[in-house]
């Protein structure tokens, strides 16, 4: 069997996951200037909506669409509506820092974005003494989730490190996930990396190599910056004619083999960038307000001084600051109080070629004021990074080829060139080869072109042979001795479904066997065997007795079934189980028994259920590991929960308020408890009682027909056990009835299940009187019942207050509904009276009880508990 395999190799564009190069789509900088590259050709038009007006570094930020998020000026963040959202705290950047603030998204999450500051130098001391000393490299947390979307800070000001330069860049890992942040601290020669990640900052690593940032406070001033790629890192530091240049290991975050690049006799350098390709540097120097390149394909000191060439020079013209890269490749340049931006239109080309354009973005609209300062937004220099991924690789014959190198929408403006052997050729983002063959084998050449990014790469594609897979070896087994598996063709490595990986293997039981070959360029192929076993035969002598019929929750069943062996040879029964092992009914133990041919065994099977269900299995046998078996019984039955619901004898007067209780007992012995709604009705002659409500439950109708009142009622999540619980009671008012005893008869009910059956056991109501004589009102307190008991007391006292004359009845009954204890009581004067009457316990068993009093005017009752 040949498999398709299809490679695909991610190309990468300034980063993956969700590190999109439209996050630089918007910027916002010096004297409320804006700019957006969100337009058809990539090239930016002018915004009039900035609030920021800051003398030097900026950042902003925009979503994966190239939406505005937040900018910032390193001691104000604004959101996408233009509203500040700290202003109650300054952050710790300043108007004054090179490159007071950075924006960057915490990688693998979207919703959260840091706020990287550096301060400025502490040449600020002499101008505002609020300002006693350099507050370092800090960071502020924002959660874009929060103010419907707009963002919160939710974290401010966190230091990192300080004192700190002004100086402040970022580039991605070399996992091309998470981010390393780059200050330099001061009075040192320490460069500080940060690392972030999905976790938030999880390291900081320091590396001290090259110039001591000391002495005149002046030197903090200047540009840091990385090549897109992330392993070149340039600063330009103020009073020094010269630029640093560094090799940067984005693994690790160390900062290596400085190179001095000299400008001889430029100590005003500020601005720094690369070109898209990483092979050229820019530097501008707001003195002599020029700008120069440097060919840095090499990092050799010698080599690199000697490709240096002033592209840009004019006293006349506004003093140059920050130089930032654009998502068009372009580089554009600050001019100090312009109303335009100057571009370098092709950073890659050397020396004039790469077209300097002065006034080339305008900032300012009629109605709208803006100019740039020294400084252009800060932002990780990861987004203008562009790299293939491709690998080397060994295609097996007959394969489906395919090599995507884009998976991102922001590639729909690329273009591509693949070339290979035999005169291929393809201008598609794939290169795509149907069955693979020997011919195709070879070295592949990819190009890639976004704008003034340009990527090249190639990857080098093998052929490998499929290996031929064949099992050989015996396919039937029902025997002790195991038999043998084999390839027939050698090969590099061999795996088989068993885990095992010789040529050959040992097999004692039947199932299907795969073998896969792998040659030494991982090619497959595979081969299946079905091993089978005989098959063993019964009859079943008695097999009516597996239809069990019904059998009560929880209780056992016993199955006596005579089954002879007819399968032709002796076959060892280890068990007999039910085929789905989600049945509701339960086995009794295994047997393992020997059954010689043609002989009959007894085979004797206890059942038991604790659900209620319709059991339709099947029994099987489980025999020799060796052979299977043909012959299967049925076995059906019903596993039902009987019932009995029970109604006690009331006895009450003419007026009484009354609650008839109505209980329900599981009658099945040894059953867990059941759970299910109900309905049921009670039926009684109208003329006794009016039922007014129920304690539990619903009541569903309430009718008289032909004299007789029908109350339907429904109880949902009723719990069914043997010891009986109460179902709910009926309240209502007792008529005048008459001096016969009045059935109240229990019928329909109607559980969740056909398999729940309920018998009744009607209670009477007993009234005292036929009429009720008229005489006049007396105005009486009601009789109160109070029952106090105690865990482990062996008695209950029961208090009994009224003030009517008459009899006083107290009953006793359990959970059940049967009556346990009576007690009565005379009153004999028409005035408050409390009768206390202890009722011993020593006998009963722990449970729910119910006492009740019966008094001339009213009916109480209340339930209390017995804990031995």
């Amino acid at each position: 069997m040949r498999f398709t395999i299809i490679f695909v190799f991610y190309f990468l564009f300034f980063s993956t996951g969700s590190y999109s190069q439209k996050e630089s789509y918007s910027w916002y900088f010096g004297a409320n200037a804006a700019i957006t590259f969100d337009t058809p050709d990539g090239e930016p038009i002018a915004l009039n909506n900035s609030l920021v007006n800051t003398l030097e570094g900026v950042s902003s930020i925009s979503d994966s669409t190239g939406k505005l998020m937040f900018y910032s000026d390193g001691v104000r963040v604004w959101n996408s509506q233009h509203k500040v959202m700290n202003p109650d705290t300054s952050m710790h950047g300043h108007f004054s820092s090179t490159q007071s603030a950075l924006i960057v998204k915490k990688p693998g999450v979207n919703s959260i974005y840091y706020i990287f500051t550096v301060d400025a130098g502490q040449y600020f001391d002499n101008i505002d003494p609020t300002q006693p000393e350099n507050k370092g490299l800090c960071c502020t947390v924002i959660d874009a989730e929060l103010n419907d979307g707009l963002g919160e800070i939710v974290e401010i000001n966190t230091l990192i490190q300080k004192p700190a330069a002004e100086k402040l860049t970022a580039t991605i890992h070399y996992n091309n996930q998470d981010l390393w942040i780059v200050s330099h601290e001061w009075n040192s020669d320490n460069f500080i990396s940060v690392l972030l990640t999905d976790q938030g900052i999880e390291d900081v690593i320091n590396s001290s190599v090259g110039l001591n940032y000391t002495g005149s406070y002046l030197r903090s001033i200047g540009m840091m910056k990385f090549s897109p790629c992330g392993t070149k890192l340039a600063a330009a530091v103020n009073e020094y004619d010269f630029v640093e240049l560094y090799s940067f290991d984005n693994s690790t975050g160390k900062v290596f083999d400085p190179i001095s690049i000299r400008t001889f006799g430029r100590y005003s350098n500020y601005g720094v960038e690369f070109s898209p390709n990483g092979n050229k540097l820019y530097v501008s120097d707001f003195t002599q307000r020029s700008i120069h390149q440097y060919d840095v394909t090499d990092l050799n000191a010698d080599l690199v001084n000697l490709s240096g060439r002033k592209i840009y020079g004019n006293s006349n013209r506004a003093v140059p600051g920050a130089l930032q890269i654009g998502p068009n490749g372009k580089i554009y340049i600050a001019l100090l109080n312009s109303n335009y931006l100057d571009v370098i239109e092709n950073p890659n080309l050397t020396g004039d070629e790469c077209n300097y354009r002065a006034d080339a973005v305008r900032l300012a609209s009629v109605k709208f004021s803006a100019k740039s300062l020294y400084g252009l937004p800060n932002m990780s220099q990861g987004y203008f990074f562009m790299k293939s991924n491709l690998r080397d690789t060994i295609v097996c014959g007959g394969d489906n080829l395919i090599i995507d190198p884009v998976t991102n929408v922001l590639f729909n403006e690329m273009t591509f060139i693949w070339e290979g052997p035999n005169g291929y050729i393809s201008t598609k983002y794939f290169l795509k080869i149907d069955d693979f063959s020997e011919n195709d084998a070879g070295k592949y050449y990819f190009k890639a072109f976004f704008r003034e990014y340009v990527i090249s790469d190639s990857i080098l594609i093998s052929y490998s042979q499929i290996p031929i897979a064949k099992i050989i070896g015996d396919s039937i087994i029902c025997s002790d001795a195991p038999i043998i598996l084999s390839s027939q063709f050698e090969a590099h490595e061999y795996i088989w479904s068993t885990g095992e990986s010789t040529q050959s293997i040992e097999v004692n039981q039947p199932g299907t066997y795969i073998l896969t070959l792998l040659n030494d360029g991982h090619c497959s192929d595979s081969d299946t065997l079905l091993v089978r076993a005989e098959i063993a035969k019964f009859e079943f002598i008695n097999a009516n007795d597996a239809q069990f019929g019904e059998i009560c929750l929880g209780e056992s069943l016993e199955i006596n079934l005579s089954i002879k062996n007819v399968t032709g040879i002796d076959v060892l029964i280890k068990d007999v189980k039910l085929l789905h092992s989600s049945s509701e009914i339960e086995m009794s133990n295994a047997i393992n028994i020997l059954v010689k041919k043609d002989e009959i065994f007894e085979l004797k099977k206890i059942v038991k259920s604790d659900i209620i269900a319709m059991v339709d299995d099947t029994l099987t046998f489980i025999i020799s590991d060796f052979c299977k078996v043909e012959d299967n019984l049925p076995i059906k039955g019903k596993i039902i929960a009987i019932n009995t619901i029970s109604i006690p004898e009331i006895e009450t007067a003419p007026g009484d308020d009354i609650c008839i209780p109505v209980y329900a007992r599981l009658d099945c012995n040894d059953a867990q408890e059941l759970e299910s709604d109900v309905e049921f009705e009670v039926s009684f002659n109208a003329d006794y009682f009016y039922p007014n409500n129920i304690t539990n439950g619903e009541i569903v109708s309430n009718e008289v027909v032909d004299g007789k009142r029908i109350l339907k009622m429904k109880i949902d999540d009723f719990t069914l056990s043997n010891g009986g619980n109460e179902l709910t009671q009926i309240c209502g008012k007792v008529l005048v009835g008459n001096d016969i005893d009045e059935a109240l008869v229990i019928d329909n009910a109607v559980w969740d299940s056909d398999l729940i059956r309920s018998s009744y056991s009607y209670g009477n109501l007993k009234i005292r009187a036929c009429a009720l004589e008229i005489r006049p009102i007396n105005y009486f307190k009601p009789a109160s019942l109070t029952v106090k008991s105690a865990i482990g007391e062996p008695q209950v006292n029961i208090l009994l207050e009224g003030m009517t004359e008459g009899e006083y009845e107290l009953t006793i009954f359990n959970s059940a509904g049967f009556e346990i204890e009576n007690y009565n009581y005379h009153n004999l004067r028409k005035e408050l009276f409390i009768h206390e009457i202890e009722f011993s316990t020593s006998t009963l068993p722990t449970g729910i009880y119910i006492a009740t009093l019966k008094s001339p005017w009213n009916f109480k009752s209340e339930k209390f508990i017995i804990v031995k």
